[in-house]
């Protein structure tokens, strides 16, 4: 009887992991977007400005940039899942 339970519950968590890796793709998706557009619209000008006048600056810059977007977006992404009450697979 165990055994039985145990083959019907692993048999819906390949239903559920797709499932959960869809809705996280299209969170993550929207909020890549969103980031995108912001930085876009307010630093795009910046920048620009510290690539033509500063180059080691803007590179500094554009790494910090980077793992900020990372770490904001996994936040992000994470707080939304967990409050729409989406099982994490970690």
């Amino acid at each position: 009887m165990e055994q039985d339970d145990r083959q019907i519950n692993t048999k819906h968590i390949p239903k559920r992991l797709v499932l959960n890796l869809i809705v996280e793709f299209f969170i993550y998706g929207g909020l890549v977007t969103i980031y995108f557009l912001v930085v876009l619209r307010y630093l795009n000008e910046p920048i620009k400005t510290l690539f033509y006048n500063n180059l080691p600056v803007y590179a500094i810059v554009s790494l910090i940039l980077i793992v900020l977007q990372g770490v904001l977006l996994e936040r992000l992404t994470f707080y939304i899942l967990d409050w729409i009450g989406l099982k994490r697979f970690e």
